[in-house]
């Protein structure tokens, strides 16, 4: 297939008269928001220390705040130490209030390795270049799932067993896990995709992937508690509070983080890794079963996704005042990007359209991108939107003609 613009084109299997532009790209940075040092020393003991677990002892390392989610925190390493006898490319810590609830240390992803690479198939040289480095991929992947299993298993005495996490079919995820004084030890990989270890406390380890804050709440409570994230200023905005931001790095994956970004404040637990391998990305490029992929996410946490080739802005007000995200696959132009980050945290801001500005809309042919819907102002006929680059990307604001006339694909939570 070949890459002519920034996303690529396929046919998604729905009933559509031309095949769409699947949003992939427009990452910045590393694989976690501001890359990482070198820290040299070996952490895995006090990783995996009582004390770091009971809220005794600090964890280990330096850490920066990466962003909040509900009750939940999280915290991404500054600096790459040794774990389980190999250096990581990411390290995050989940904290549920003070308590230590998860790490996840990522060995290796494909989205990072491979990075976005368009037009790399087009020419010998760089299906060779591409080849290449899939061998090197595949090479390190083999030798990483081997000599971590065997080091995690000298380190917890534990030859450990299979288990999953999951219940749709797609989601089923299996991993290997080994056990100590109380705490799961997880090894987890996706073929031509990652290799990474999850630490947990054993008793918190659950096959379901909503948070058990939110599957334990009723329908009627669920529905109010998410009005109750609603926020209305005296500008007109009408925005949903709580929607984390999930950074997507140096990764084609604003299909992937912006869906989680509503999905999370949902209270389903799935990561931007998890999610890119299950909606068939390899190598850092594809996701052929990426609608497949959000209708499991949505299932997984007892709610509907319904879908629409084109926006209704009325519907997205609806979404919004009900506490509900919207995500949104639209044309993409760097110039109109600027306006409207020029705009943000501004209502009124943007002018109504004319014919020369209609002009300089992307269409059909533009890269595609993908962004979440956190708000709108009737007033003003705008709509507010995130995109996974990080907080200063937050807030960002549209005219309503404009992403009517730009947006190709529309996805609404539903409980």
């Amino acid at each position: 297939m070949k890459f002519s613009s920034l996303c690529a084109l396929l046919s998604i299997s729905i009933s559509l008269s031309s095949a769409w532009a699947l949003p992939q790209d427009f990452g910045i940075g590393n694989f976690l928001q501001g890359g990482m040092a070198m820290d040299g020393r070996d952490l895995t003991p006090g990783f995996m220390a009582p004390e770091a677990w009971n809220g005794s002892q600090e964890l280990d390392g330096s850490w920066r705040d990466a962003y909040e989610n509900g009750p939940r925190r999280v915290r991404h390493i500054k600096a790459a130490p040794y774990l389980f006898g190999h250096v990581p490319i990411g390290v995050e810590a989940v904290y549920l209030g003070k308590a230590l609830e998860r790490i996840s240390i990522y060995y290796l992803e494909s989205g990072t390795f491979f990075g976005y690479a368009p037009g790399l198939k087009d020419s010998a040289a760089g299906q060779a270049t591409l080849k290449q480095k899939q061998r090197q991929f595949r090479k390190i992947f083999t030798n990483l799932e081997k000599s971590l299993s065997s080091n995690i298993e000298d380190l917890t005495g534990d030859r450990g067993k299979s288990a999953s996490e999951g219940k749709t079919p797609l989601f089923k995820q299996r991993f290997h896990q080994y056990e100590k004084d109380g705490l799961a030890v997880q090894l987890r990989t996706a073929k031509d995709f990652y290799v990474r270890v999850d630490l947990r406390r054993r008793e918190t380890v659950r096959e379901s992937l909503l948070s058990p804050e939110h599957e334990s709440v009723r329908k009627r409570e669920r529905l109010k508690r998410l009005k109750g994230n609603v926020k209305q200023v005296a500008t007109g905005d009408v925005q949903v509070d709580g929607v984390p931001m999930i950074y997507q790095g140096g990764r084609a994956y604003c299909g992937i983080t912006t869906f989680l970004m509503g999905a999370q404040y949902l209270g389903i637990q799935v990561d931007p890794a998890t999610l890119a391998s299950v909606a068939g990305f390899r190598y850092g490029q594809g996701g052929k079963k990426m609608i497949e992929a959000y209708n499991a996410v949505a299932r997984e946490g007892g709610m509907r996704l319904k879908r629409a080739t084109k926006i209704d802005i009325e519907r997205v007000q609806a979404s919004v005042d009900a506490g509900l995200p919207v995500l949104v696959w639209r044309h993409y132009d760097k110039g109109r990007n600027q306006l409207h980050m020029r705009a943000t945290g501004r209502a009124g801001a943007l002018p109504e359209p004319d014919d020369s500005d209609k002009a300089r809309w992307p269409g059909v042919g533009s890269p595609a991108h993908a962004s979440v819907i956190t708000g709108y102002n009737r007033q003003t006929n705008e709509v507010i939107f995130d995109e996974s680059w990080g907080e200063h990307a937050r807030g960002k604001r549209m005219r309503a003609e404009e992403l009517e006339a730009t947006s190709y694909y529309v996805f609404y939570f539903s409980v």
